[in-house]
C-alpha cells in the first residue's frame, strides 16, 4: 500500500476540491447567521472608538486597516486572509520538506482543516484569528528561507514575530523553539540569521510606535492590564497553572503511558494491553469531565494517532533536520495558545493545519505497516471531523446556545444584516430603548455583551467581567454612579456583594423589569 500514490491520485484531488468548495460555502453562508453574544460581541466592542481598551492585546490596532464599516464584509476579508495564508503555509512547507505529496494538494488540505475543525461561529475578528494569520505568515516565510536560503525571508519572519507582542504577548515564548531549530539547522550562520530576524522585528516596532500607538500608551495599557489580572483568577500565573493541569490530565499522562507501551518495557504482552487500556481510560475520564470541548473531540483523538506516529518514527528512522522542523510545527499550537485561559484542546484547533502538515510528513516517511495504519487513522479522524462540520448549522453553536439554521430574522448592525432567532429578536427590541446611546453599561454576565454592542451602548471601559477592578476604575476615573446602567440577566444576576459595594450607603437601586432582563439605575438616597 503506497500512501503517496493514494494521496496524489485523481480521486483524491477530486474529493479534496469538492470538500473545499462545500466547506467554504458553509463558512461563508454562516457568517451572518447569529452571533456569539459573549466572546464575539466582546471582541467587536474592542474595535468601537470611545472605549478605553485595557488588556495585553492590541490586535484591533494592527488589524484596523482591514476593519470595514460593514461587519460581515470584515468577516469575509478575514476568511480570505485565513484561507489564503493556510494554503501558502501548506504549499511552501511542502516545498522545503520535499513531500511525496503535491504541495498544492497539501495547501488545499490546510485550507479545509483551517475551517472545518471548528464551529463557523468561531470565525470572528479577534486576537486568535489575527494570531493564526501571523503564524501562517511566519511559517510560510521560514519555509521559504529554508528552501531558497534567502535572508530576506528571515527579515519577514522577524516582522511577523514582532506582531505577536501586540496581539498575544505571551506567544513570544515561541522564540525559544524557533531559535533552537535555526541553531540546529546551521550553527555557523546562526548569529547572522538571528540578526536578520531582529532587524525585521525592529522594523515592525518602529512602524507600530511611530504610526499606530505611542510607547507610553502601550506601556500604560500593559500596566493597567496587569493590575486587572490581579482580580481575575482565570488569567495570570494561577490561570497558567490551571491551564497546564488540564493539558497534563488530558493528554500528557496518556501519551506517557502510550510511549511506555510502545517500548520493550511493556513486555510481556499483557502489560502492553494493560497500559493501552489505562490510556483509553484517561481519555474517557477527560471527555467525561468536560475538559475536551464537544467540537474538538476528533482533533484530540488525532493527537493519539499523532503520538503513535512520533514514537514509531523516532524508533525506526534516523532523525534529520526536517524531522525537527516537523516537530516544530507539531508543538506550535502549544506556544500559539500559551497565556490564554481557553483550554489548549479548544485553542489548538485554530492551528490544526500545522499539526496536519507535521503529522503527514512523519507518516509518509514510515514504511512499516504500523506507520501506514497510524497515518491512515490520523487522516480518517480528520475526515470524520470535517464531515461533522456540516452538522454545525443544525446544533447549538459552540458558545451561544443557538442553531444557525434557526437564525432567520434580519437585524441591521454596522451596515450589515445579521439574522437572529425569535427569542433574540424580541429581547433586542425590548432592550433597545433602554440601552441605545448609554455610555456606562455594566452587565451581570458576559453573555449580555451582544445586547450592548448591537444597541450601540458602551461599557465604562473595555472589560469582560464585573469585578472589584471595575469598582476601582469607576472611583479612580470619577465616573458618576448615576450615569451607570446595570443590565442583569434574571438567570445569572449580579453578585449580591458586588451590588452592595457599588451602592454603599449613599445610593439606592431603581429597576425596570423586562421579560428576560432587569435594568437598574443608581439614585442618590438623599434626593
Amino acid at each position: 500500500m503506497n500512501l503517496s500514490k493514494i494521496f496524489n491520485s485523481r480521486l483524491s484531488w477530486i474529493l479534496s476540491l469538492i470538500l473545499l468548495v462545500l466547506v467554504l460555502f458553509q463558512v461563508l453562508w454562516s457568517l451572518n447567521r447569529g452571533m456569539i453574544f459573549s466572546d464575539e460581541a466582546y471582541f467587536v466592542l474592542r474595535t468601537i472608538p470611545g472605549i478605553e481598551k485595557i488588556g495585553t492585546t492590541y490586535w484591533n490596532i494592527l488589524y484596523s486597516p482591514f476593519i470595514l464599516d460593514n461587519y460581515v464584509h470584515t468577516k469575509y476579508l478575514l476568511i480570505f486572509f485565513a484561507g489564503s495564508s493556510a494554503y501558502l503555509m501548506g504549499n511552501t512547507t511542502a516545498l522545503y520538506l520535499n513531500f511525496s505529496l503535491s504541495p498544492r494538494l497539501l495547501g488545499i488540505w490546510c485550507v479545509i482543516s483551517q475551517f472545518a475543525l471548528y464551529s463557523p461561529s468561531g470565525i470572528t475578528p479577534n486576537h486568535t484569528s489575527i494570531n493564526l494569520l501571523i503564524f501562517n505568515g511566519l511559517i510560510t516565510c521560514l519555509s521559504l528561507f529554508l528552501f531558497y536560503k534567502k535572508n530576506i525571508f528571515l527579515f519577514i519572519v522577524g516582522f511577523f514575530f514582532a506582531c505577536l507582542t501586540f496581539v498575544m504577548i505571551t506567544n513570544n515564548i515561541f522564540i525559544v523553539p524557533l531559535l533552537l531549530f535555526l541553531f540546529l539547522n546551521n550553527k555557523e550562520q546562526f548569529w547572522k540569521q538571528f540578526i536578520w530576524i531582529c532587524l525585521g522585528g525592529m522594523t515592525l516596532f518602529l512602524f507600530y510606535f511611530i504610526f499606530l500607538q505611542s510607547p507610553q500608551e502601550f506601556i500604560s495599557g500593559i500596566l493597567k492590564a496587569m493590575e486587572a489580572l490581579n482580580y481575575d483568577k482565570d488569567h495570570g500565573s494561577s490561570g497558567l497553572i490551571i491551564w497546564h493541569k488540564k493539558i497534563l490530565r488530558g493528554i500528557l499522562i496518556p501519551l506517557i503511558i502510550i510511549t511506555i507501551a510502545s517500548t520493550k518495557l511493556s513486555r510481556p504482552s499483557w502489560v502492553k494491553y494493560t497500559l493501552f487500556s489505562a490510556s483509553l481510560l484517561f481519555l474517557s475520564y477527560t471527555i467525561y469531565n468536560g475538559i475536551i470541548h464537544k467540537y474538538t473531540l476528533f482533533p484530540i483523538l488525532s493527537f493519539y494517532f499523532l503520538a503513535g506516529l512520533i514514537i514509531a518514527y523516532t524508533v525506526k528512522n534516523k532523525i534529520t533536520i526536517k524531522t525537527y522542523y516537523a516537530i516544530l510545527l507539531l508543538v506550535l499550537p502549544y506556544f500559539a495558545s500559551f497565556g490564554t485561559d481557553v483550554n489548549l484542546f479548544i485553542k489548538a484547533v485554530f492551528y490544526f493545519p500545522f499539526i496536519l502538515v507535521g503529522s503527514i510528513y512523519l507518516g509518509l516517511q514510515l514504511n512499516s505497516k504500523k506507520g501506514k495504519l497510524l497515518t491512515l487513522g490520523f487522516i480518517a479522524t480528520v475526515i470524520i471531523a470535517t464531515l461533522s462540520f456540516f452538522s454545525y448549522p443544525y446544533r447549538p453553536a459552540w458558545e451561544g446556545g443557538y442553531k444557525m439554521i434557526e437564525q432567520n430574522h434580519p437585524f441591521e448592525f454596522k451596515d450589515a444584516t445579521i439574522y437572529f432567532d425569535n427569542e433574540r429578536i424580541e429581547n433586542l427590541r425590548e432592550a433597545y430603548p433602554y440601552l441605545k446611546g448609554e455610555e456606562n453599561v455594566l452587565v451581570s454576565t458576559p453573555d449580555l455583551w451582544g445586547y450592548v454592542l448591537i444597541t450601540g451602548a458602551k461599557p465604562p471601559y473595555y472589560q469582560f467581567k464585573f469585578n472589584d477592578f471595575t469598582l476601582n476604575y469607576i472611583e479612580d476615573n470619577d465616573i458618576s454612579k448615576e450615569s451607570l446602567l446595570l443590565l442583569e440577566d434574571k438567570e445569572r444576576p449580579f453578585k449580591k456583594e458586588m451590588m452592595e459595594k457599588l451602592t454603599g450607603n449613599k445610593f439606592i437601586l431603581r429597576k425596570v423589569e423586562l421579560s428576560e432582563f432587569t435594568i437598574y439605575r443608581l439614585e442618590d438616597s438623599n434626593n
